[in-house]
């Protein structure tokens, strides 16, 4: 689960260091589906999709890679809209590398609505959770450039300085 943390113009098919047969799969917060589905190299132009900044997206490659993004840093305030009750995809926009699991429900604007962090470990190859049931159990770091399911009880906007 990735996300580009910087301002950019990236679509699926000019992702560096993704190669053929490498997907790229974008989830809808508001249907709750995935929508776009690239698979570099073999994928129609008329299917690539812009990679939006501060999205979450599923990447599968057969081995590891990395990602090497070019951009502006922001230094405005930023806000994403969480459509309603259920899981969302995210990433966090800026390179700050002090912020937890329990800084998000924080930044969203509808108080004890962010119930569940979660974030996808590729080396492990399983989920990290942060529950606000237990707020100090699982406070694991946001780390740039990765991206985040966020469970909500209700809709509203997260804002936040990068």
């Amino acid at each position: 689960m990735v996300s580009v943390p910087l301002i950019s113009s990236y679509k699926a098919s000019t992702l560096p260091g993704l190669t053929l047969g490498d997907v790229v799969v974008e989830w809808n917060s508001t249907n709750r589906s995935y929508i776009n589905t690239y698979i570099k190299g073999i994928t129609e132009p008329p299917k690539d999709f812009p990679i939006i900044p501060g999205v979450g997206y599923w990447i599968w490659a057969p081995v590891s890679k990395t990602l090497h993004i070019f951009g502006i840093v922001p230094t405005t305030l930023q806000t994403v809209v969480i459509p309603g009750s259920g899981w969302s995809m995210l990433g966090l926009m800026g390179l700050k590398t002090t912020w937890h699991a329990s800084d998000i429900p924080k930044m969203f604007n509808s108080p004890g609505s962010v119930v569940i962090v979660a974030s996808w470990d590729p080396i492990l190859k399983s989920y990290k959770t942060w529950m606000e049931q237990v707020p100090t159990l699982n406070d694991f770091a946001l780390i740039p450039g990765h991206a985040y399911w966020i469970y909500c009880t209700a809709g509203g906007t997260l804002s936040y300085m990068p």
